[in-house]
């Protein structure tokens, strides 16, 4: 171990990156336990499998993120203590910290991306922007990330920042913006409290994709040297932890409601008139997912009904 006189200031921001880190793990645990346990009660199985893998294979790449982290504060004491700056030695334990986030972060996209395909009724157009940016953002990190620390192409590492902003801003706006023009458009058949949660489901979104690109846009406008690596540390769990937050605090809404409560709530608040050819949707959120009941605009339910996911975000 080194003596206390070499020391440096340097070690701060990092250790205090892998305390946040660690903590904020330590919430996505239940988290992740408890968002796996809702959507194995759903009643509705339908395209499970698109919610569930991508969820256990978001929580397994935290792990491993986690464990890379202790790793590097426990094995290499030395170096962090006396470092002044983030070294190309230090950045070197942190490469497989970033490849990882890059592959959680597209995994993260491509189920915001399902999501908003699936609200938007399969409508496969929607989700080009965000596919273009996501998959080159992707691409562009790995090329960058594998490239030596002398590499020109490290400056332009920020390029992959922006494209996950874009990504996210694109995907929360769109996906809220359904939502709220569906619960408009159906306002006459709809009581208050479906109106009411239908906004829960938009509130939660909102502030799901602005958690995440905010923290991602501190890192690529603020100056702020070796502590730009904390809100690094926060966004790399974020990017896990608003998906299952958003199904585990709509998961929590029914829990607490009495069955004639959710089943009032699953009512049109007026009876079925007589159809017409302009048609449009409206989002539940009954047993955690988002079912898309296709309806007229005046009012009528037909018999199919599709199972969207559960929302999160988006990042």
């Amino acid at each position: 171990m080194s003596s206390v006189s070499t020391i440096s200031s340097g070690y701060i921001p990092i250790v205090t990156a892998g305390v946040v880190e660690v903590f904020l793990y330590g919430i996505y645990i239940p988290l992740f336990a408890l968002c796996v346990y809702l959507m194995s009660r759903r009643q509705e199985q339908t395209r499970l499998w698109a919610l569930l893998i991508p969820t256990v294979v978001m929580f397994f790449l935290a792990t491993a993120d986690v464990a890379i982290t202790l790793e590097i504060l426990l094995a290499h004491t030395d170096l962090i203590l006396t470092t002044e700056q983030l070294t190309s030695e230090v950045l070197d334990l942190a490469f497989p910290k970033n490849m990882l986030f890059t592959v959680n972060n597209f995994v993260a996209d491509s189920l915001l991306m399902y999501r908003c395909y699936a609200i938007w009724g399969f409508n496969k157009y929607i989700i080009i922007p965000p596919a273009v940016t996501g998959i080159s953002g992707t691409v562009f990190s790995f090329i960058v990330q594998s490239s030596p620390l002398t590499s020109p192409l490290r400056r332009y590492i920020l390029v992959y920042g922006w494209c996950i902003v874009v990504t996210n801003v694109y995907l929360t706006a769109v996906t809220a913006g359904k939502i709220w023009w569906a619960t408009r458009r159906s306002r006459f058949v709809l009581e208050a409290r479906q109106v009411k949660r239908y906004n829960l489901i938009i509130t939660a979104i909102i502030e799901s994709g602005a958690i995440y690109s905010g923290c991602v846009l501190i890192t690529l406008v603020a100056t702020i040297g070796n502590y730009s690596i904390i809100p690094n540390a926060i966004y790399s769990k974020m990017v896990c932890i608003t998906p299952a937050l958003i199904v585990v605090q709509l998961g929590l809404d029914n829990a607490f409601r009495t069955p004639s409560q959710l089943e009032a709530s699953d009512r049109p608040a007026f009876p079925t008139i007589p159809a017409t050819s302009t048609r449009s949707v409206v989002l539940d959120t009954l047993s955690l997912g988002l079912s898309a009941r296709s309806f007229t605009s005046q009012g009528e339910f037909p018999q199919e009904d599709a199972v969207l996911p559960p929302v999160d975000s988006g990042a």
